[in-house]
């Protein structure tokens, strides 16, 4: 009898030993399997984040140069103590609101910024309308300009500092075109420059598109 009993209750410890492994293992399976999960998104947006990374840099790249020696010319010629056409204008050939503009001023050792709020265009509902969303405008903060007062664009100031740091100044034109407004490689865009000889002219790859 107590034999039986004993060979009972070995078979029940080992029975629960067994679920309680089995338990184990299935837990141990849920953890493993959720920190792979984890693991494969993780990667999933790293590479999705670098390869928007590359590709806005990519963009840049692309177009920086016509914009950087445009941006040396209205600085080095003209009086420097008048702001008087010390500016530029980036934007798309086709009619649209989708610009960013700048202007020297403080004898051409500051730029003032502006991107399109869309407020000066067609209302929302008429054709060609700039209707920005929330992650438009969170981008544009993100980038350094300030929220629009009533009916303004998005503005920000820039110190050149000595010397100049025109490509940096580029980069963030060509940025905000790019994750604001939509601007890829190969969208038609224009540059109006008045002091460098530029009234809605293409702006140029740095090399030819093939």
């Amino acid at each position: 009898m107590f034999k039986r009993y004993d060979a009972v209750s070995a078979l029940w410890r080992t029975s629960l030993l067994r679920a309680n492994a089995s338990r184990s293992m299935s837990w141990l399976f849920y953890i493993l399997a959720a920190a792979l999960l984890q693991l494969g998104l993780s990667t999933t947006g790293s590479v999705a984040e670098e390869n928007t990374t590359t590709a806005i840099e990519d963009f840049i790249s692309t177009y920086d140069c016509m914009l950087v020696e445009n941006l040396k010319t209205i600085s080095e010629h003209g009086d420097r103590g008048s702001s008087r056409d010390r500016f530029f204008v980036v934007d798309f050939q086709e009619p649209s609101q989708r610009f960013v503009q700048c202007l020297f001023f403080e004898f051409a050792t500051k730029l003032l910024c502006e991107a399109s709020s869309g407020r000066y265009g067609p209302a929302p509902s008429e054709e060609g309308a700039l209707v920005l969303s929330q992650e438009d405008e969170a981008a544009l903060k993100s980038l350094g300009f300030e929220a629009p007062y009533q009916v303004a664009n998005f503005r920000q100031e820039i110190a050149l500092g000595h010397p100049p740091n025109f490509r940096e100044v580029a980069a963030l034109v060509l940025r905000t075109m790019y994750v604001v407004y939509g601007a890829r490689i190969d969208t038609p865009m224009s540059i109006t420059a008045p002091m460098a000889g530029h009234e809605h002219a293409p702006l140029l790859s740095c090399l030819p598109l093939s």
